[in-house]
């Protein structure tokens, strides 16, 4: 089974970072959905994971993409922040941007509620933000995709 590990909004919240790391054992990657990426990398190297790091609303000139696809156990990720997508508003243009990246799995953040959502075969996760304690694990079973969701 491989597990990632999902966190967005950290806002630059040390204690949450450090006690969030210390449940993510087992991991073999961290996705950093916005909104501070350098938590990520700190996260990153304080656990010895690669980082899959997308720049949120708050990252300004960080270097860091908007989007990023990735392949994970024959399944296609589409990670951003969800600013760009109206995300507090509606998930219409986040699930049409699913679509026309051919995911199957997009994860978002920039609400800092977690939320899983399913439209038709596509799953959206938003694991919350990690400054109020929420977080993810998405693991790939031999029976899909499974988020768990984590509050500290």
């Amino acid at each position: 089974m491989i597990r990632l590990a999902l966190v967005s909004d950290s806002h630059g919240r040390g204690d949450t970072l450090k006690a969030a790391a210390g449940g993510m054992e087992g991991c073999e990657g961290l996705c950093h959905l916005g909104d501070l990426v350098p938590d990520g990398q700190r996260m990153s190297q304080m656990l010895g994971l690669p980082l899959y790091g997308v720049r949120g609303n708050c990252d300004g000139w960080e270097n860091a993409p908007e989007e990023m696809v990735l392949n994970v156990a024959g399944h296609k990720l589409l990670l951003c922040h969800g600013h760009r997508y109206g995300v507090k508003e509606s998930l219409t243009r986040l699930y049409l941007r699913g679509q026309e990246a051919g995911a199957d799995i997009v994860l978002y953040g920039h609400t800092h509620q977690p939320r899983v959502d399913r439209n038709g075969p596509m799953m959206l996760i938003n694991p919350g933000a990690l400054m109020n304690g929420r977080w993810a694990v998405l693991e790939f079973r031999e029976m899909g995709p499974v988020p768990v969701m984590k509050i500290l």
